[in-house]
């Protein structure tokens, strides 16, 4: 397609005719033709050609064989596409000692997955959903080429969300273009040949199926006792010459994946493949394929069949072309721009608000990219990655990808689930800690359900629903969208209702909490938990106390029986733990229980709840914000910026360092800390750099000794098996090549901890602080439409160090908002284009309070002495670094690989 220049135009007229206006916003708005603000003078323009801008970030690859290009191999390394539940890997495929592979192709579907229920003869008690419920691998297309494979290439196109490649062989040459469509179930395969090629180009893929049985088969499940499910069977459907693939399982239920292949008008030939979602046979017609899941896979092959590829083609890139414009974001560090945007790509592939019950499309760790690998992470672990994984949704004004995750959580049977929990607990020792036990209804169908989950009821992390439900409000917070709180009101009752039955009304006529675990720091043990009143849990149920009344006083009718209960123990709660004795890097801050100080590396940051998105502590009141410091500045013993505290001889060791243990997640979660206090260049540094802590080439050295030398904190070492980043953007822990357990929290939380330096939105009320994380190293950095909590769109423009202006637009009509201004202003007088829209000091040192607003206005902020030129309305990408251009990939100048 053509180069698409979007010309967005915001502007501020008061519209009289309501009705009339609601139409027109949303009809501009689906054109991209935004409004914000401007009375005349102050039209804020956004003048992008998103193909050209796009295609630099375009990830890329170049093989020939060499240890210089080695050929993409596994989840590390591979293209991916997505339509939120079905998906496609990308690689050369089968490598050997001769060939370096040619090009493979694996699908993936994020709700194929076993369900060994609770009264079948299959299910493990007492096992992990990695036996019972496990993600099932499905099978790849290779590419089979006449001639031997001489070097390869291939491109990621975000704007048009399809992947490219070029093979060459000694033959001839193959190109192909893979795209998972976005409205159909399908994977389409176009590819075109030349030379000696082209003969054999319609038989040219080859499926190898892979049996449905659990990847942890002979680790986790005691092998002997497991059994595989049935074999799986293939089948061939002559009204469209449509193959299929079927995989039994013991529940009387199966998953499909059909194919074909159609000859194009231009000559070229496209396998259309779709895999079916895991359904039984009750009640369906399934002659003469076997199974009901056949029947469906092939009904959708014969749809795809029905269409020529540029059909598919055109109505798959429409839906993208819109996508990308929803929001925009440029800074003049090229690295992290690019890292940004396949971000975005990578989050509206793996999940989307529309998909189908049971899972909905609910983004787990892998997606819809899994593979058969025994590895850590394909389910949901509520102590961080899940919670994580969502936030870059609010700001990035793509709502709806947020929905899968409430759809899913008022699902009728997990709502079920969850409330039927806190009825189950008479006495925190009595608490089912087999997962299994939490599924309710009859063996079969209803086994295909969220329940992936090892930890949400464990007696030891009782309150990590509370930490999901703090994405369910921000949701709501960003929308104001009110049908959303009836069901999220329930689901929070019942989540603070389980907390308040485990606490207890001390002597002090404190609540106290019992024993927990706070995630992944040492509490417990055999002999029981060390002490009382977790920072994690007591932050969580002080969250879920103050949202529950928020969300009632919200609700019309809404008068709670416990309304006295939960008054109280939210005005009594047991106060944090915090020392303020301890030196710093040896337990100051806030504590982990209130026995517990945290004095040893710590990766993750679960005490320090309270400062980060519960709005527990307030980084803007001075002595929250000294505790906050005081637990920041712990947790990182002084090595704020990524880099090491020296020991004696030059190395970096435990002794002298508490930042040794730790991961690739630890690192945005201090920019966003760090962003909340005005520390930029800290924060700046802590995403940059897991930005160049690239596989192969380096890697964190978490668990490594420290005394070998090993440069922090990254490393060359192949005994280490710290985290990394992986060149196609996933993060790996304990290193790369196929040995990692694949996760992809990391990355999207980098994401949203960019859009917290651009615009950090308090979720707990209406204000908002801009470019507090851009530091004076990045000269220019632009963002328009991220969405704010009040259902307020900011934008934003940085220039040389200097911003021009702040433009709010209000979405649903919330006429008041607080704005921290951007640091360079925090002197001047701030004006509003608008002159019913007041801007009032709010009596702390760069905080104002901007009023008037009405619903679909804006309002352009600027200072006073600084009034901006039309042109400098106008919002372009930064030049940036033309080196980092398309650096994301494997290529022997890109990600992972060290500079020629």
């Amino acid at each position: 397609m053509g180069a698409c220049v979007d010309h967005c135009r915001i502007f501020t007229k008061h519209r009289k005719c309501r009705s009339f206006g609601a139409f027109f916003i949303a009809f501009l708005h689906l054109l991209q033709i935004g409004r914000a603000t401007g009375a005349g003078d102050f039209d804020v323009t956004v003048n992008v050609d998103y193909e050209s801008f796009l295609n630099r970030s375009d990830l890329t690859w170049e093989w020939d064989g060499t240890a210089k290009a080695p050929a993409p191999y596994g989840w590390w390394s591979m293209a991916f596409s997505g339509n939120g539940m079905l998906g496609a890997m990308v690689d050369a495929g089968n490598i050997t000692a001769t060939e370096m592979g040619s090009l493979r192709v694996a699908i993936g579907r994020s709700d194929v997955e076993d369900d060994r229920m609770p009264g079948s003869p299959y299910y493990l008690p007492g096992r992990t959903t990695k036996c019972n419920r496990p993600r099932l691998p499905i099978g790849y297309f290779q590419l089979q080429t006449k001639g031997q494979v001489v070097n390869g290439s291939m491109r990621m196109h975000l704007w048009n969300a399809e992947i490219t490649a070029t093979i060459f062989t000694t033959e001839g040459t193959i190109h192909a273009t893979i795209l998972t469509h976005t409205d159909k179930d399908l994977v389409l395969i176009n590819t075109h040949a030349d030379g000696g090629e082209r003969a054999s180009l319609h038989e040219a893929w080859q499926w190898t199926p892979i049996q449905g049985d659990s990847p942890w088969a002979h680790t986790k499940c005691d092998g002997k006792a497991y059994r595989g499910n049935p074999p799986l069977y293939s089948g061939f459907a002559n009204r469209s010459n449509t193959d299929f693939t079927t995989q039994p399982l013991w529940s009387n239920a199966s998953y499909s994946t059909a194919f074909a292949t159609r000859t194009e008008p231009d000559g070229s030939h496209t396998l259309v493949v779709s895999t079916s979602q895991p359904q039984t046979n009750a009640n369906a017609y399934i002659k003469p394929y076997g199974s009901a899941s056949a029947l469906a896979a092939i009904g959708m092959v014969e749809a795809g069949l029905s269409l020529n590829f540029a059909a598919f083609r055109n109505t798959h890139q429409l839906w993208w072309h819109s996508f990308y414009k929803a929001s925009f974001v440029t800074v003049s560090d090229t690295q992290l721009e690019s890292f940004y945007w396949i971000q975005l790509y990578k989050l509206a592939s793996a999940t989307r608000g529309d998909k189908a019950a049971p899972s909905y499309g609910v983004y787990d760790h892998t997606g819809p990219w899994f593979t058969p690998s025994d590895t850590c992470c394909p389910l949901f672990n509520w102590d961080m990655n899940f919670p994580v994984q969502y936030q870059m949704i609010f700001a990035s004004n793509r709502p709806d990808l947020g929905r899968s995750m409430t759809r899913l959580l008022t699902d009728p049977i997990v709502r079920m689930n969850l409330e039927r929990n806190v009825e189950w607990i008479s006495d925190i020792h009595n608490t089912p800690t087999d997962p299994d036990l939490i599924l309710s209804g009859p063996y079969g169908l209803s086994g295909f359900r969220f329940q992936q989950d090892e930890l949400v009821y464990s007696q030891d992390y009782s309150c990590n629903l509370l930490w999901v439900l703090i994405n369910y409000w921000n949701l709501y917070r960003a929308t104001l969208d009110t049908a959303m709180l009836p069901d999220f009101y329930a689901l929070l009752r019942a989540s603070v209702n389980h907390q308040v039955h485990l606490a207890h009304k001390g002597s002090d006529g404190r609540w106290h909490l019992p024993p927990m675990q706070s995630p992944e720091y040492p509490l417990c043990s055999l002999d029981g938990c060390a002490g009382g009143d977790t920072a994690y849990q007591l932050s969580l149920l002080a969250w879920g106390l103050r949202t529950l009344e928020q969300a009632c006083a919200l609700l019309p009718g809404c008068d709670d029986a416990r309304h006295a209960l939960f008054a109280d123990v939210r005005t009594n709660l047991a106060a944090l733990p915090v020392s303020r004795d301890a030196a710093v890097g040896r337990g100051r801050g806030l504590m982990v229980s209130r026995d517990v100080l945290v004095n040893t590396s710590h990766r993750h940051y679960s005490h320090m709840l309270a400062c980060w998105n519960t709005g527990v502590l307030d980084w803007d009141n001075p002595d929250d914000r000294q505790i906050c410091l005081d637990s920041l500045d712990n947790w990182h013993a002084g090595s704020n910026k990524g880099a090491c505290v020296q020991g004696p001889s030059g190395e970096c060791h435990p002794s002298q360092d508490m930042t040794w243990e730790f991961d690739g997640f630890s690192y945005p979660a201090s920019a966003a800390f760090n962003t909340r206090v005005g520390r930029a260049a800290a924060a700046w540094g802590n995403l940059s750099l897991m930005l160049n802590v690239v596989w192969p080439a380096r890697q964190l050295n978490w668990a490594c000794p420290h005394d070998n030398g090993a440069t922090w904190p990254g490393s060359n070492d192949s005994v280490c098996k710290g985290a990394s980043m992986q060149p196609n953007t996933f993060q790996g822990e304990q290193g790369g090549d196929g040995h990692a357990d694949p996760t992809s929290e990391t990355p999207l939380a980098m994401a949203a901890a960019l859009q917290d330096m651009l615009m950090f939105s308090n979720d707990a009320n209406d204000d908002f602080k801009v470019f507090w994380g851009v530091p004076d190293t990045i000269a220019d950095a632009a963002f328009y439409h991220l969405r704010a909590a009040g259902a307020f769109l900011v934008s934003g423009k940085r220039t040389h160090g200097r911003t021009v202006f702040v433009a709010v637009e209000s979405m649903a009509g919330t006429p008041t908002f607080t704005l921290h201004v951007p640091p360079d202003w925090v002197s001047k007088n701030v004006s509003a284009s608008l002159a019913h829209v007041t801007v009032t000091p709010a009596g702390t040192a760069g905080v104002v309070v901007v009023h008037g607003l009405l619903q679909g206005e804006s309002v352009v902020l600027f200072v006073a002495s600084e009034r901006p030129a039309p042109a400098d309305l106008v919002l372009e990408p930064s030049e940036g670094n033309p080196r980092f251009y398309n650096w994301w990939g494997l290529h022997p100048q890109g990600a992972g690989r060290p500079a020629a």
